[in-house]
């Protein structure tokens, strides 16, 4: 489209547009008109509310003024989209368009310049924020419905379901967090209401579990009828959790009572004989290891009997009956050269028989 601000000397212009390589052609016919009925009126509404106060309502259309586009003249187009709609991350933040100085963010995005996700939010039950019914996801926070709370609003606020029969909150032996009883030390279930426990509760309903199972006790049928409603028996006891809040007294059976105290007596002799017999043990395990190592031993010692290996020496405390005295002051020498004890001594260069 051209912009003209005076009319063109030749108004009719007439051109042809045709594809390379075909024979088809499209013949396009120009008619300006320079002289339009709107431009008739007397006057033009300038900084006309029709266009946003920022141009001027002329011929039906708006005439923005310098720095404004759009229709009505919405959009304001001073400066650059860098200085409007960037970021270090990019031209809103890579989330969505920068239009009439103001980003336009895409699905699951938001804020001025799309700097929040709205996706990016801890789950609970698989839904984001626990699902619409309990929050949503706000710039990467849960924001929470009335009733709930919590990181992904997984948490009930009402106390409803930690009230007992009473109206007490956990049996007044707990807290109730996210709509749960977090019980005491000691205390267990659901409302924490049981405890095993605790010393005296076995007692408190003993009169009740005697007139009921066994017909005994302080009680008698009918007061046991209308103070033990609350007790059945069983053939053995079994830990089960029905869900029910009150208290139930199980009583078995046949009544198994612990024996009495045991006999000293009897205690000392057999603790005495396990003694006794521990030590015979040791000693016969003592005498066998004696005979086997023994037998050892005489084996070894007829083996190297059978076999010696002895070799022959000289006794050290042998002396040799043949001794040689030399005398350092006279040099003689003595030869015995016969058994008849001739002796030759040879003094210098003489010599004598004796």
């Amino acid at each position: 489209m051209s912009n003209f601000t005076t009319c063109p000397e030749k108004r009719n212009v007439t051109f042809t547009i045709f594809p390379e390589g075909l024979e088809e052609r499209v013949q396009v016919d120009i008619e300006h008109v320079c002289d339009c009925d709107c431009q008739l009126q007397p006057e033009a509404e300038p900084n006309s509310d029709k266009c946003s106060y920022n141009g001027t309502y002329e011929c039906g259309i708006c005439n923005c003024n310098p720095g404004w586009v759009g229709d009505v003249c919405e959009c304001d187009n001073r400066g650059t989209i860098e200085e409007t709609c960037g970021t270090s991350k990019g031209i809103c933040n890579n989330a969505g368009n920068c239009t009439c100085r103001k980003c336009e963010c895409f699905e699951g995005y938001s804020g001025d310049k799309c700097e929040c996700n709205d996706k990016n939010c801890r789950s609970y039950d698989r839904l984001l924020c626990g699902g619409p019914d309990r929050g949503r996801c706000d710039c990467g926070e849960c924001v929470c419905n009335a009733n709930y709370t919590g990181k992904a609003c997984e948490c009930l606020k009402s106390t409803a379901p930690c009230q007992n029969s009473n109206g007490t909150i956990c049996s007044g032996n707990g807290e109730c967090m996210c709509g749960r009883c977090q019980c005491r030390s000691g205390f267990r279930g659901e409302l924490c209401d049981k405890c095993l426990s605790c010393p005296g509760l076995c007692n408190n309903n003993k009169d009740c579990a005697e007139c009921f199972a066994f017909g005994t006790g302080i009680y008698n049928s009918s007061v046991c009828k209308q103070l033990c409603t609350n007790v059945r028996t069983a053939p053995a006891l079994n830990m089960t959790d029905d869900g029910d809040n009150g208290l139930e007294v199980v009583v078995k059976e046949r009544k198994r009572c612990p024996p009495g105290p045991p006999n000293p007596l009897t205690i000392g002799l057999g603790i005495s004989g396990a003694i006794f017999i521990v030590g015979i043990l040791l000693l016969v395990l003592w005498k066998i290891l004696t005979m086997v190592y023994d037998n050892l031993e005489y084996s070894r010692f007829e083996s190297e009997i059978k076999n010696p290996a002895w070799e022959k020496s000289e006794n050290p405390i042998y002396n040799d009956c043949v001794q040689t005295v030399h005398n350092p002051m006279c040099d003689s020498e003595f030869k015995v050269e016969d058994m008849d004890d001739q002796l030759i001594v040879s003094v210098g260069h003489t010599s004598e028989r004796i």
